[in-house]
């Protein structure tokens, strides 16, 4: 079973927004941000930045071992 995607999309194309987006970089709709939700994804991406920073931390200390 596939896990839902939290990423916001445009109202108007559907495109995908990244975190921090106000308007859609595809068609310029301006993106309908519900209050605290810039906060929340800020801080899903950095948790996901730390995980891929250990990822590949662990990576490159197996390649040199």
């Amino acid at each position: 079973m596939a896990a839902k995607s939290k990423q916001r999309k445009c109202t108007e194309c559907g495109a995908g927004l990244e975190p921090g987006l106000t308007a859609c970089p595809l068609c310029g709709a301006e993106a309908a941000v519900p209050a605290g939700a810039l906060i929340t994804e800020a801080g899903d991406y950095q948790a996901k930045v730390r995980k891929l920073r250990d990822e590949l931390r662990k990576l490159r200390e197996d390649g040199a071992a």
